[in-house]
């Protein structure tokens, strides 16, 4: 029997266990507790929830499933890939495996803007995700902290929900292609290049507040800092 190793027990790497384990591959799915989606209060645009569902019960569920086809749970944490012969070794903090395959599933986690009390706010009024939190924000006051390409996307993709939207450079230039930043003139979008100092609200976000004191109303921050591979062990490819 051929065996798989997937490094991520998210969604991706136990859909990803589902298939392998349905094809007779003995499959390892390699979780070390983490990941973004454990930390999710509430989803509610994930097929088959229509009441929504926590990060860690959907983990749960997806767990179950791969195992009943026979996918086995690896709580342990991957530091290391190589190949070996024509397998690969795959190092733990605690072992060593070797495997016919390799399936990178680690996800991806969010830089948080240089900004203070972000984190507070973190499901409270910051999202890291337009398409999934969006509606949340019909018609309410938003906006996006970001200067280039993507953030203008954003932007422009938020009127889709509500015609308060507004830009936040947080101190540096707008940079986005000349196509966008027309895009972004034309629909009234606001560009505010003042640096930010921080979040504040009792319970949720409410304000936004410059480094000169200037308090900007908000009800929903989109930031879009850099998206960073979660896996940093070293992967030597053939």
């Amino acid at each position: 029997m051929k065996s798989v190793a997937i490094i991520g027990g998210g969604p991706t790497g136990l859909s990803a266990a589902i298939y392998t384990a349905r094809a007779d591959k003995r499959t390892l799915v390699f979780d070390d507790g983490g990941g973004t989606t454990r930390d999710v209060d509430t989803m509610k645009n994930i097929y088959g929830f229509p009441e929504g569902v926590t990060g860690p019960e959907l983990v749960d569920v997806g767990q179950e499933h791969a195992q009943k086809y026979g996918a086995d749970i690896v709580e342990e944490e991957v530091v290391r890939i190589a190949p070996e012969g024509e397998q690969y070794l795959v190092e733990t903090t605690v072992n060593e495996y070797t495997v016919d395959g390799v399936i990178l599933a680690t996800g991806a986690t969010y830089e948080r803007p240089a900004i203070a009390n972000v984190e507070p706010f973190e499901g409270q009024g910051v999202s890291y995700c337009v398409e999934c939190d969006a509606f949340f924000y019909r018609d309410q006051t938003v906006a996006v902290v970001g200067t280039d390409n993507y953030a203008a996307t954003e932007a422009l993709m938020l009127l889709d929900y509500t015609d308060d939207v507004q830009l936040l450079t947080n101190g540096s230039l707008f940079e986005a292609d000349d196509e966008l930043r027309d895009r972004v003139e034309e629909e009234d979008i606001p560009v505010v290049t003042d640096r930010l100092d921080r979040l504040e609200g009792e319970e949720i976000l409410e304000t936004v507040v410059t480094t000169d004191g200037r308090e900007i109303p908000i009800d929903g921050l989109s930031s879009l800092g850099e998206r960073i591979p979660l896996f940093r062990a070293g992967v030597n490819r053939r």
